[in-house]
């Protein structure tokens, strides 16, 4: 339990199986351990916490995310993401530049 993304995964399934203490408990445990400074780990968090319908917090991530990563595909990855967690805030004009960015 010291990879922030592998934690970030958990969670993941611990929120499709409907425990969601749990998958909150995980995304503590890879606060606490740093996941600041990896983008695979702010990437899988955003994804956790659009599927806990937050999703300012999922924007904030890959916001942060976008800071690090320098891959293209990863950006588009990243972008396609960010669109998502917008449309889902009402954010429909950032939507669509997020969406236009991964393409």
């Amino acid at each position: 339990e010291r990879n922030p993304y592998y934690l970030c995964c958990r969670a993941s399934v611990y929120v499709w199986k409907n425990d969601k203490q749990k998958a909150e408990a995980d995304l503590t445990k890879a606060a606490e351990i740093g996941y600041e400074n990896d983008c695979q780990a702010l990437l899988q968090r955003a994804i956790v916490f659009s599927e806990l319908d937050q999703h300012q917090a999922a924007t904030e991530n890959l916001e942060r995310a976008f800071t690090l990563e320098r891959d293209p595909g990863q950006l588009a990855e990243l972008s396609y993401r960010l669109g998502l967690t917008e449309y889902a805030l009402n954010r429909k004009v950032q939507a669509l530049r997020s969406f236009e960015q991964a393409v």
